[in-house]
């Protein structure tokens, strides 16, 4: 089936080609602004990652420069695929610090717990 024929699949399609145009933007703008927002050796570590079947997104955080990448990934078969491009990569030191999402869902706070915020926000 098609993207087309699956809604979902759809909205996955579309969201790796705005995650994809969002990155060419930030070239862009490095090399305009003469700063490496997405240097070229991380380009290639995220286009590898982009190979891997079920990520969705792999991009430069922030402004960008040799620091952080990211990769949000579907499963966790996916997510191990690209723990071992990040421990093959010999081009450049990668070292993953590894997250999650929260299972817990929406959670309501007490606003009187954060005094200080709420002085901020007033």
């Amino acid at each position: 089936m098609d993207a087309v024929g699956n809604p979902t699949r759809a909205l996955l399609v579309n969201l790796v080609d705005g995650i994809l145009r969002v990155r060419q933007l930030q070239r862009e703008l490095g090399e305009n602004a003469g700063v490496p927002i997405e240097p070229p050796k991380q380009t290639r570590l995220l286009d590898a990652c982009m190979t891997v079947p079920g990520v969705c997104m792999a991009a430069v955080p922030g402004a960008g420069g040799y620091d952080a990448i990211f990769c949000i990934v579907l499963s966790q078969e996916s997510g191990n695929a690209v723990e071992r491009v990040w421990s093959e990569w010999t081009e450049m030191s990668v070292g993953p610090l590894l997250a999650k999402q929260a299972s817990s869902g929406v959670s309501v706070l007490d606003s009187k717990l954060y005094p200080s915020l709420m002085a901020m926000l007033e």
